[in-house]
């Protein structure tokens, strides 16, 4: 068995609908997460597509076995850090009021997959997204990956490195039930 990403391009709308008609990240962890639904149908329902074409989202798909199991959609945002965090990243001397980030607006897992531990399709998806980050960060100065987490996928997000953000600037997030965490992709050592 061999996973790919790769990236869709808004010209394969229809044949993604088709592949993914029957695609749910609902699993065992999510049977009472109201955000599934908007995290099938933003495949499957081809609103990844609009996104692409209005240059919003970059969104790339996991493929294993000739079959779609995951995705992760990107976009450019910035993040707001407390003093804490900018001491902990060392941006003390660097006053701006957000720092540029790469956005995970959308990751799922087929729900099948997710029982299966040792495929690691959520930790690829993330890995990806980090690659994608650091390379688009080294171009326009983008430091951190950022996520808004629905609560059931904290302990995931925390494994691959995310920290909880603190900054009163993401209590939009909070107030919709998710949780503003942030990796740096660029940590001192």
């Amino acid at each position: 068995m061999t996973l790919t990403i790769a990236l869709l391009n808004h010209e394969q709308r229809d044949e993604v609908i088709a592949e993914t008609e029957g695609f749910t990240c609902r699993g065992a962890r999510h049977t009472k997460d109201p955000t599934v639904e908007t995290g099938d149908n933003y495949l499957k329902g081809g609103f990844w597509a609009d996104l692409d074409e209005a240059g919003i989202t970059r969104t790339w798909v996991a493929i294993l076995d000739g079959r779609i199991v995951g995705y992760i959609a990107l976009a450019a945002d910035a993040v707001t850090l407390t003093k804490g965090e900018r001491r902990e990243a060392e941006l003390e001397g660097v006053q701006f009021s957000r720092y540029g980030c790469t956005q995970i607006a959308m990751v799922a897992v087929l729900a099948d997959c997710q029982a299966q531990p040792d495929l690691h399709i959520g930790r690829a998806l993330i890995e990806h997204a980090m690659l994608v980050g650091r390379r688009s960060g080294s171009d326009i100065g983008a430091r951190f990956l950022a996520a808004d987490v629905n609560p059931p996928a904290q302990g995931f997000y925390e494994r691959c490195g995310f920290t909880n953000l603190g900054a009163e600037a993401h209590e939009k997030a909070r107030a919709r039930g998710l949780l503003p965490m942030v990796l740096d992709l660029h940590p001192r050592l």
